[in-house]
């Protein structure tokens, strides 16, 4: 688990990178509810005051890149399961 937590935190970082967004440290954490999936972020939180955006917005974007990201390490044979 720690290595996967380790491998969003990256992609993560990568994406803010990409976006040109500040660099900021996030954490990932089991949601209270559950019904919100297995992990969960603060980055949005932690960026929407310097963006002057609602950390919804910010999340949506970030949710997107990380998505494409994602299509393309699957194209390229690579995927989250991989060393």
């Amino acid at each position: 688990m720690i290595k996967l937590k380790n491998q969003i935190i990256n992609s993560i970082h990568n994406v803010t990178n990409n976006l040109s967004y500040p660099k900021k440290e996030c954490s990932l954490a089991p949601p209270k509810n559950t019904e919100f999936g297995d992990l969960c972020s603060n980055i949005a939180l932690l960026l929407a005051k310097d963006l002057k955006k609602s950390p919804l917005e910010t999340a949506m974007v970030i949710r997107q890149w990380l998505q494409e990201d994602e299509k393309s390490m699957e194209k390229t044979g690579l995927h989250a399961g991989t060393s």
